[in-house]
């Protein structure tokens, strides 16, 4: 998934106004982005996370807490954002991308 899908669609789809702010102005937009970040944060970011949790048992940090700290803050307050904090900015895509393995 590229992780730029929510900027790229911008002036996409028009918006009911008629002012072409696109995919991010919709209202279900926070909830479809909500979707299709869930698994990458998740899944991919596993990694990252599982790392994290080890590096935290042994009373130290290292690149994998910094990753999962970033996309941990960024998930998490877009979640907030999209159930209580209508029409404010949302982090999904760093979420999804800092999480993501890259190239192999």
């Amino acid at each position: 998934m590229p992780g730029g899908i929510w900027q790229a669609g911008q002036g996409l789809l028009p918006h009911p106004g008629g002012v072409g702010d696109g995919f991010a102005s919709a209202a279900w937009a926070g909830w479809a982005q909500l979707a299709l970040a869930l698994p990458m944060y998740a899944w991919t970011g596993a990694v990252f996370h599982l790392g994290a949790l080890q590096a935290a048992r042994h009373r130290t940090t290292n690149m994998d807490t910094l990753v999962s700290l970033g996309a941990t803050v960024a998930f998490g307050y877009s979640v907030i954002a999209t159930i209580a904090l209508p029409g404010q900015a949302t982090y999904y895509d760093v979420a999804a991308t800092c999480t993501h393995p890259g190239e192999p």
